[in-house]
């Protein structure tokens, strides 16, 4: 007999959940990196992972497979074998689509000869999250948004080259950086979940954006790893410049001039190059008496706290004559300071420092990019110019001459003769120009 409760009350079951509960995945219960890679990718595809999941663990797993790398056998030189079916079956239990196997393989070859070189994997090394720069730059690579066909294009076509080399080279000509790419796959312009830019673009502007070390300019890695014909030489004190592109078998030596999206461009900044003597200047500032401001070598929007030397009326020179002081002596002796290692540009110097004439700035800058050529280009290999590359306005610019670059109204950065203090400025990068289209 049922007791009343239960004759007279509507029984209400317990709700069945609608779905089943994921577990979320570990990172320790992977095998290996790859694994992990593409299980996680496969989660965040099915919507089993949120976007901020899916960055925290693949962050924990690029940490937990950090390897110690060799620059001289890297790690895919040490495991990855030249064939592509010797990968499958060692392999083939794990990842259940081949075509991501295939793309990946190639992969591992493209970063074999990218060109990243030791200055690159130490300037790396620096960070703990960017040791293992060769998984890193193959998953990343993997990970940039596009389609499975799109991947598998990119991977199938990178021994011919996305950079084009003729463009490239094409001297004193602004283009867009899209203008200098090649052998990319269109877009579905039907397909409007699809990014309507080419993977080949999006890998490039990752590699421009993301992949900037300390003291490896925006655009440097980018050119090299999408071009077997372009080779990073590391742009060191005896290089001749920062990378080395074959066309047609000879070989082009050119620096590389970068600007990213926040940040100062790439300087004319090499110990070689330098011409300036610190202490010189403040010796010269400290005759006249002026002392404990900082002061630019021109007027500049970006250093209006800064005295300028030149250029304005309330400029060193512009206050020194007003108060009588010897204006032809005090441009001599500057002169000499800011070009101590150039002496044929004195006179010219001193007649524009004498003038008050802000296009000392102008001239300044010249001469730093005419002695790149004096003194980084060797006998057999000399430099054949400048590329100036803009991230943020992705414009590319390749320079022979500097006539030819002052016509697209480039932004120079101030030049600070002196530190914030009025004391001597000692960071030599601030006397190199930074550079912008």
């Amino acid at each position: 007999m049922k007791p009343w409760f239960e004759k007279e009350a509507d029984i209400i079951d317990f709700p069945k959940p609608e779905r089943k509960v994921i577990k979320m995945p570990s990172v320790a219960e992977y095998p290996d990196f790859i694994t992990g890679v593409l299980d996680l990718q496969a989660r965040r595809d099915k919507g089993q992972i949120g976007k901020d999941s899916y960055d925290r663990l693949y962050t924990e797993l690029i940490h937990r497979f950090m390897k110690k790398e060799s620059f001289e056998r890297p790690w895919f030189l040490r495991e990855a074998s030249d064939e592509i079916e010797t990968i499958k079956a060692l392999l083939l239990n794990k990842i259940k689509d081949e075509k991501e196997l295939a793309i990946l393989q190639k992969l591992l070859k493209v970063v074999k000869s990218a060109g990243v070189d030791d200055k690159l994997v130490k300037a790396l090394k620096t960070d703990q999250d960017a040791e293992p720069i060769l998984q890193r730059l193959v998953a990343q690579i993997m990970d940039t948004e596009g389609t499975q066909a799109e991947k598998e294009h990119f991977a199938n076509n990178f021994t011919k080259g996305f950079i084009n080399i003729n463009a490239v080279l094409t001297p004193n000509q602004k283009m867009s950086t899209k203008q200098i790419l090649q052998n990319e796959m269109p877009p579905d312009p039907t397909n409007k979940d699809q990014k309507q830019t080419s993977f080949v673009f999006a890998v490039f502007d990752f590699l421009c954006k993301k992949y900037t070390p300390q003291g490896v300019g925006p655009g440097e890695v980018a050119l090299a790893v999408m071009s077997p014909q372009i080779r990073r030489i590391g742009g060191g004190t005896g290089a001749v410049g920062d990378i080395e592109i074959d066309n047609g078998g000879k070989k082009h030596y050119v620096e590389v001039k970068g600007k990213n999206v926040k940040g100062t461009a790439g300087r004319l900044s090499d110990a070689k190059v330098h011409v300036v003597d610190p202490n010189g200047i403040i010796k010269v500032l400290k005759s006249v008496n002026q002392t404990g401001q900082r002061i630019s070598l021109a007027p500049s929007a970006r250093a209006r706290l800064a005295v300028p030397l030149v250029g304005s009326e309330g400029s060193v020179v512009a206050k020194l004559s007003q108060a009588g002081g010897d204006i032809n002596k005090f441009a001599g002796q500057m002169a000499q300071a800011i070009f101590a290692k150039e002496p044929e540009a004195q006179a010219k110097a001193q007649k524009l420092i004498a003038a008050n004439d802000a296009n000392l700035m102008t001239f300044y800058t010249r001469v730093l990019y005419d002695r790149y050529y004096k003194i980084k280009s060797k006998e057999e290999n000399k430099l054949a110019g400048f590329i100036f590359i803009n991230m943020k306005n992705n414009s590319f610019f390749f320079s022979t001459n500097y006539d030819a670059l002052s016509q697209q109204n480039p932004s120079l950065a101030p030049i600070y003769l002196t530190n914030a203090s009025g004391e001597a400025n000692m960071d030599a990068r601030e006397f190199g120009t930074a550079i912008s289209l």
